[in-house]
């Protein structure tokens, strides 16, 4: 058998194909009994077929537990090739080595098993992007920037600056005048202090 068709097409093929292609080619290849240096007629065939592993991987340039594979995947049983096909892991050699490990009765089944096992972290994955996206589109342009709290800063004020005794003289006339009242002297002693008049002069304009 040439190898140039096989090695040609080696890029294009499946898992399932490759394991077909190599397979074949080990088979073709081995030697015949009496063909072999040592082995006698009439010793067991394995001796036969692990020489024709190792011929066939040396030839491909691959390692002859790669050969072991492809013909453990080959000797899938046709139905159950055609299942890895559908399922979607024709091309995921360690999937349809499971398959193999399985009991010939409940091949077809692992070969689906296996195909709904590889679906679901791509269908996580594409639920991850969906979900980042909508998150993403969903957020504002920006973090609103807190504004500070004017009224619980000016208490901060007045209590670290009005100490000891000083608010004494004030306390009568909290139960004397309303709160627009206490807010418009207060606005009036601002201002004062801002435009430099003493307070004796508060209510001359």
């Amino acid at each position: 058998m040439s190898l140039e068709p096989l090695l040609r097409a080696e890029a294009s093929l499946t898992a399932l194909e490759r394991a077909a292609q190599t397979a074949e080619y080990a088979r073709l290849t081995a030697p015949k009994r009496g063909e072999v240096q040592g082995v006698q007629v009439g010793q067991p065939d394995g001796r036969y077929e692990r020489r024709g592993d190792s011929q066939a991987a040396r030839a491909l340039s691959i390692i002859r537990q790669e050969v072991i594979r492809a013909k453990k995947i080959d000797a899938l049983a046709d139905d159950v090739k055609a299942a890895a096909v559908e399922a979607g892991i024709s091309d995921n050699q360690s999937a349809l080595l499971r398959v193999a490990d399985t009991p010939a009765e409940g091949q077809v089944e692992a070969a689906k098993a296996e195909g709904m096992k590889a679906k679901a972290p791509r269908k996580a994955r594409r639920e991850k992007v969906r979900t980042e996206k909508q998150s993403a589109s969903c957020e504002p342009a920006g973090e609103p920037v807190e504004q500070p709290d004017a009224a619980a800063e000016l208490v901060a004020v007045l209590e670290r600056e009005f100490v000891g005794g000083f608010l004494d003289p004030i306390l009568p006339f909290l139960d004397k005048l309303t709160a627009e009242e206490l807010l418009g002297a207060f606005r009036q002693v601002l201002a004062a202090r801002v435009g430099g008049r003493p307070l004796s002069k508060l209510g001359e304009t």
